[in-house]
């Protein structure tokens, strides 16, 4: 006859800190917490569960399997909402970005400016032009950064 688990509390260990968390028995599922990381690979064994009995009575611990820990829907594409963009010197206009798929976790976005005698922009993708020339604006996920678009930046006299 199977042991009656309902009184019991299911415990997590983080195997390498032996760190307890418990977990509730109706459920029957206790949640590890493996940190802010997206796809965090965890290997066979890095947690183990058990059950203990109100006694503190321990079930012979099990190695929990491989997981995937926080699945996130990773960016496959940044597009910049100019390809291109003419400014006078002293002009300022913002560019923004669409980040793909449209149910990425993570949309944020980092702007760069490859070249700030010419143009900068600030956080929020505010370009301002600062002397002629060209320059590229970089628009870079922050979820994935080798992920970018490109907006080519002509800077023209006032």
């Amino acid at each position: 006859m199977a042991e009656d688990r309902t009184k019991q509390t299911l415990v997590v260990v983080e195997t390498a800190s032996k760190k307890e968390t418990a977990g509730t028995v109706g459920a029957k599922k206790v949640t590890i917490d493996t940190g802010a990381e997206y796809n965090k690979a965890i290997t066979t064994g890095a947690y183990q569960v058990y059950y203990k009995d109100a006694d503190g009575n321990k079930s012979t611990p099990v190695d929990v399997p491989a997981f995937t820990a926080n699945p996130a829907t990773l960016v496959t594409g940044v597009t910049p909402s100019q390809a291109t963009m003419s400014l006078a010197v002293g002009a300022k206009k913002t560019l923004t970005a669409t980040v793909a798929p449209e149910d990425a976790t993570v949309k944020d976005v980092t702007y760069t400016s490859s070249d700030t005698a010419i143009a900068t922009v600030s956080a929020t993708g505010e370009v301002t032009a600062v002397a002629e020339g060209k320059a590229d604006i970089t628009v870079a996920s922050k979820m994935v950064p080798t992920i970018t678009g490109k907006c080519a930046v002509t800077v023209t006299a006032a």
